[in-house]
């Protein structure tokens, strides 16, 4: 079809028209599609010739000409493809993704068409390269799915018509790529994550050679920082990312057979990292992924420069937002004090809507910068939250602008000025009234006189300025910032007088704005971030929970205004936390770990007179209480009376903002003038007793304040009432459950708290009596965040909205019904932004002591973010970013279904949305086989050992559930969600070579398939009594072997458990802190092997030369005083490098095996607004005696012992065999 009639008029110098009817409709759309920049491609893959370039883009693959331009997208799956390859003939492209769920290889011809699934395993994995191997076209790929005790990847490899990955060999390695006649495998070794940048430890990468032929291995690269991704360039020749030179990542040529480390640097980028490398077959060009940009370098030239590639696509079904239904992701409630209207934070956005039935919702901010904190004034008037708009966390004030009512009142009021301009046109008949008008006007004055006692009796109409019910008819809103200048201000909390904002600032001060003045006065200086804090109800005192520098946390009370030291109440060397007042501030309930290491509800008089009162009085107290509560009433703040009428602005007119002062001054500087009070935000002064009225006339005829003066005398400051000194000898717990409590509240009367327990499988509410009777069940999983006013109801979030509680359990849900807009570039921007404050504000070294410019680090990779749009682009970025910082326990990951930065939509979403079936496990390693899968190990105590009949060796599988498995997938894939679910296992077993030989069986076994979980727990069982059964050989029965899976509360236990069965009767004791990955229980551990040995015992008749007995009950764990060596390497890691350190630093024994990784810091996690974790390392570990810093300075063994890929492949532990060695030393001879 031609589009003649859609041909302008030829003007002079036009095309001919013959030119013109020549353009075809697909040739006029295609100009009419605009074309968006490659703006973050990565993961490189070119052709074997080198002329063509396909990557990852967007969660998708895009394939492109070699040296830019237009890009042709390949695949479009809401899943996220990756890593890609060609295979040598250049017809397929093979590449991973986890469109079913989970990460697994596809293949497709080159054009994209002709989909295959080659694989089907439900373990993390990644592909590595495609190539030749024994002649075959094959994947590489890296996975850790067999379970092993050392923490690393193997390489795999599995034929690209798809089937069951076997091993390339029998040790250890990852990246794994062979020469282009497949006689030589080039790997990686070690596993230091590539974006941590600057690692030089023992756990870093060097490149390795394998040849197939001899089963051989060969270390080509030398260094101790990280040397990985290598890349034939010809049958001797390779290129590999190194960061030796510069410190920044960059391509490196070498020869094999050449001294190690020779060769040549191709590139010099500085400060940026290569990320991704590509090499033709040919080996004639690369291309390299550095930041958001790839480039093209030329290998047969020497010297040449590497070139900027940039490329296009069309921008037709690209998503740059996404709408978001966010209804049940309520992060935050909030109830007004009148109960009339709910706050909420979802999706980093505050909402409100009335608690009335079928209320509607507003939004009070929006906008891609993170709302959250909500907390309401004492009279209800403002909504306090923090914000980081500005660029860091600030606190705003929002207050009603215009309510549904003012809009509907505009109508009325226009009506009542058209009538009263009728009035006004008409004759004044009133001018020369007779006598039957004035008699009129008597009886008019009669009626008015009743007109206005009535009018009396109605209410006055209150003042828009003072009134919080109009919240629940809010529809527009002011706010104005409390809080600026570059400090991150978080969590407010109003006082109840109205006069006060408490609130932490950076890290751990507690700070004070005073709203008449808005004077900011630091209470507390700290460096605990979870610091906690309340108000009396009277609003004199501060109960705030902090943690010292022992990490030790206690409650304190101090006079609000700072004006006295606060006093510890507390005192205890465990956790106490969670401080709540009663209604008159003279009970404290909190949360206390002091016994038996479980978190319990504790509660303590302030009044010590309270102590002495009988049960009969106690109650009588708590019945007075409860009729006081009744009488309370929110804070009602009321205009000031003035002479003249007041003038209200607009509803709508902004308001205008308070310069705030701060002060560094103890005590807060105080208001005199209340003129200086905002209109938008007055200060709220309850009223008072006094002894005389005030006489509403006078109070008109000034237009200042009328105080209300007070004849009582002065009443003593609760603070100075309070017996607070020995306050923490007179604690008493409420809780005794298993577990531990958490969500504490205290009823107003302090009699009752509301807390949360564990309750069979899952957290549970409960309220009971401070005497520790009468508990109760409110509901199930919940999370807490006050009581209402009158101290009745819960406010909580219950699936995913807010609700109030009954304390019976009777809930009233508030859904929000809101759709949340995002624009992903800019959410991407605020969480980038937000990750940057967290760490220079919380890393436990400043970034400038690192040498970096934060700041300039932080604009680079905020302008990347901007170009992500799937959870896995963010997190890349995020993670090179913060990876400056060149420290363990660093890490972001985006949640699985988050829609902030996934672009769900076509090829964008967040995951693929397929269920992540898991695969069962029989127990058994089998082999491909005709007709089946031959078994070649079985697993002991594992459901086909312990099965009837049960599997061994040398069993042909031939079917599962009556179906035929297929010899070339793996077993597990016949498995697919079967976890826990009878299987019935056909298998054939082969008849023994016996005489006369029996015949062949085919059985049938009724097994129930365990998860992976289970298997890899069975696994780790085996191998490490294996390694026992090895230090009993080799030393002849004189030491025995325990290995510690984690520095965890279970490990531990575990080990007490098993220290009787492996050390009793023995001469010595090899601990093995080898593949730990951490925890904190270091030095309970050391509690039981390096102990002073004061004294033993004894009994009647017992024998006199045991000089080492000590009666177990009086330990407070089993204790090991022996000799005793310990195992660690470089996969020893955080807490279990800190007990080798003091192994050694101690001198229990030789540590023997490789020096630990050097990755010691504390670290927590901080969520950003769609939920992404970001791990924040905290604190520092120091070695004493020297001071050097743990965290990259692993503990280094007294014998250092290398544990190579020739030893892995013979399956021989030269480590365990040296520290027999020697411990063997220390052991006394026989």
């Amino acid at each position: 079809m031609h589009l003649d009639l859609l041909s302008p008029p030829l003007a002079t110098g036009s095309l001919p028209l013959s030119r013109i009817v020549a353009i075809t409709l697909p040739a006029l759309i295609s100009s009419f599609v605009s074309a968006a920049t490659v703006d973050l491609p990565r993961f490189p893959a070119l052709s074997p010739d080198g002329t063509i370039l396909v990557f990852s883009w967007r969660g998708d693959l895009w394939r492109a000409a070699a040296t830019g331009g237009e890009a042709v997208r390949l695949t479009s799956n809401t899943a996220n493809e990756t890593r890609s390859g060609f295979t040598p003939d250049g017809t397929r492209i093979v590449f991973e993704s986890d469109r079913e769920g989970l990460k697994n290889l596809w293949s497709m011809r080159s054009d994209g068409s002709d989909l295959r699934q080659l694989t089907e395993i439900d373990s993390t994995f990644s592909l590595s390269s495609v190539g030749v191997l024994d002649g075959k076209p094959v994947a590489f790929i890296d996975t850790a799915m067999e379970g092993d005790l050392y923490r690393s990847m193997r390489p795999y490899v599995v034929s690209i018509d798809g089937g069951t990955p076997v091993r390339l060999h029998d040790a250890f390695g990852a990246a794994a790529v062979s020469s282009p006649d497949g006689a030589r495998v080039l790997f990686e070794r070690g596993s230091s994550p590539w974006s941590r940048r600057g690692y030089h430890g023992p756990d870093n990468r060097n490149v390795w050679m394998y040849q197939p032929a001899t089963k051989s291995f060969e270390q080509l690269t030398k260094y101790d920082g990280n040397d990985g991704v290598p890349r034939f360039i010809g049958a001797d020749e390779f290129v590999y990312i190194s960061d030796r030179g510069n410190g920044s990542l960059n391509l490196h040529r070498a020869k094999v057979g050449a001294a190690i480390d020779s060769g040549a640097r191709l590139t010099d980028f500085d400060g940026m990292d290569i990320h991704g490398v590509a090499v033709a077959l040919d080996g004639t060009s690369a291309v390299v992924a550095v930041l958001g940009d790839l480039w093209r370098i030329d290998l047969t030239k020497e010297g040449a420069v590497a070139e900027k590639l940039a490329f296009t696509a069309a921008d037709d079904g690209l998503v740059n937002r996404e709408f978001r239904a966010i209804g049940r992701d309520v992060d935050e409630v909030a109830l007004s004090p009148d109960g009339k209207t709910m706050a909420f934070v979802a999706n980093g956005d505050v909402f409100v809507r009335a608690t009335e039935e079928k209320s509607p919702t507003r939004r009070v901010s929006e906008g891609e910068a993170r709302e959250r904190d909500i907390a309401w004034s004492a009279d209800g008037l403002s909504l306090y939250f923090v914000s980081d708009s500005d660029g860091s966390d600030s606190i705003y004030a929002a207050t009603v602008a215009q309510t549904r009512g003012d809009v509907k009142d505009q109508g009325k009021d226009k009506s009542k000025e058209d009538a009263a301009k009728d009035d006004a046109a008409k004759p004044d008949e009133s001018a020369t009234p007779s006598s039957d008008a004035k008699d009129d006007a008597k009886s008019d004055e009669k009626d008015e006189s009743k007109d206005d006692a009535k009018s009396k009796k109605k209410p006055a109409k209150k003042d828009p300025l003072f009134d919080s019910a109009r919240w629940a008819d809010a529809i527009r809103f002011n706010t104005k910032p409390l809080t600026q200048g570059g400090d991150d201000d978080r969590r407010p909390l109003a006082s109840p007088d109205g006069t006060t904002l408490l609130f932490t600032r950076n890290v751990g001060n507690l700070a004070r704005l005073e709203l008449a003045t808005g004077v900011v006065t630091e209470l507390v200086d700290g460096w605990d971030d979870e610091i906690e804090y309340v108000f009396s109800p009277d609003s004199s005192l501060i109960a705030f929970a902090h943690s010292d520098q022992d990490f030790n946390k206690d409650i304190w009370l101090m006079p609000a205004d700072g004006s006295k030291p606060a006093v510890n109440v507390t005192r205890h060397p465990d956790n106490d936390a969670s401080p709540r007042f009663s209604a008159d501030g003279k009970i404290l309930a909190f949360l206390s770990e002091r016994t038996n290491e479980e978190v319990d509800a504790w509660v303590v008089m302030l009044d010590r007179d309270l102590e002495g009162l009988s049960a009969r009085d106690l109650e009588q107290y708590y019945k007075d209480a409860a009729e006081s509560i009744k009488k309370r009433k929110p804070l009602e703040t009321k205009p000031p009376e003035t002479k003249a009428p007041v003038v209200v602005a607009p509803a709508a007119a902004a308001i205008e903002v308070t310069p705030l002062a701060v002060t560094t001054d103890p005590v807060a500087v105080v208001a005199t003038d209340p003129a200086a009070i905002p209109p938008a935000q007055p200060i709220a002064t309850p009223e008072t007793p006094t002894s005389s009225a005030t006489d509403p006339a006078q109070a008109a005829a000034t237009t200042e304040v009328v105080a209300k003066p007070a004849t009582a005398a002065p009443k003593k400051p609760l603070f100075d009432e309070l017996e607070l000194d020995d306050a923490y000898m007179r604690v008493r717990r409420v809780t005794t459950l298993p577990g531990d409590e958490g969500s504490l509240l205290l009823l107003p009367t302090g009699d009752s708290i509301v807390f949360s327990a564990t309750e069979g499988k899952e957290s549970a509410l409960f309220t009971i009596k401070t005497d520790g009777t009468a508990q109760k069940k409110i509901t199930g999983p919940t999370r807490v965040f006050g009581l209402n006013f009158a101290g009745d109801r819960v406010v909580a979030i219950g699936g995913g909205q807010g609700q109030t509680l009954s304390l019976t359990g009777e809930a009233k849900n508030f859904d929000i019904a809101a759709t949340s807009e995002i624009a992903l570039s800019k959410r991407n921007a605020q969480k980038l932004d937000e990750t940057s404050r967290i760490m220079a504000r919380k890393f436990y070294k400043s970034p400038a002591d690192k040498g970096l410019d934060w700041p300039a680090l932080t604009a680079r990779y905020r302008e990347l973010a901007t170009h992500a749009r799937t959870p896995d682009e963010f997190d890349f970025v995020a993670n090179m970013f913060i990876g400056h910082l060149d420290a363990s326990h660093l890490g972001v990951r985006t949640p699985d279904g988050s829609s902030a930065g996934a672009g769900a939509g076509p090829g964008n979403a967040a995951s693929s949305g397929a269920a992540r079936r898991t695969q069962g496990r029989l127990g058994v390693t089998t082999i491909s086989a005709e007709g089946g899968r031959r078994v070649t190990a079985v697993l002991p105590n594992s459901p086909a050992a312990l099965a009837s009949p049960r599997l061994e060796v040398g069993d042909l599988i031939t079917a599962i559930d009556f179906e035929a498995v297929d010899p070339s997938k793996p077993l597990e894939s016949m498995l697919m969600g079967k976890t826990g679910q009878e299987s019935i296992v056909a298998f054939t077993r082969q008849g023994a070579e016996t005489t006369p030989p029996t015949t062949a069986q085919t059985l049938n076994s009724i097994i129930v398939p365990m998860a992976s979980s289970q298997e890899r727990t069975l696994r780790y069982t085996a191998e490490t009594l294996a390694n026992a059964a090895k230090v009993t050989q080799l030393s002849g029965g004189r030491l025995g072997y325990l290995h510690i899976a984690s520095m965890d509360q279970p490990s531990l236990d575990r080990f007490e458990r098993d220290l009787y069965a492996a050390a009793h009767g023995k001469d010595g004791l090899i601990i093995d802190v080898r593949n730990n990955g951490g925890g904190f229980t270091a030095d309970r551990l050391l509690s039981s092997i390096d102990v002073r040995r004061h004294a033993y015992a004894i009994p009647r008749d017992g024998d006199l030369t045991r000089t080492s007995s000590y009666p177990q009950d009086r330990l407070f764990i089993q204790r090991y005083t022996m000799p005793m060596a310990m195992l660690a390497n470089e996969k020893s890691f955080s807490n279990a490098e800190i007990i080798a350190h003091a192994f050694k630093t101690l001198g229990r024994g030789p540590l023997v095996g490789q020096q630990t990784a050097g990755g010691v810091i504390s670290t927590g996690s901080e969520s950003l607004v769609d939920g992404t974790s970001v791990r924040m390392p905290f604190r520092g570990w120091y070695i004493e005696g020297t001071g050097k810093d743990m965290e990259e300075n692993g503990a280094m063994p007294d014998f250092v012992v290398p544990q190579t890929p020739q030893d892995e492949s013979n399956n021989f532990d030269a480590q365990l065999a040296r520290a027999v060695t020697e411990l063997m030393k220390s052991v006394p001879s026989k």
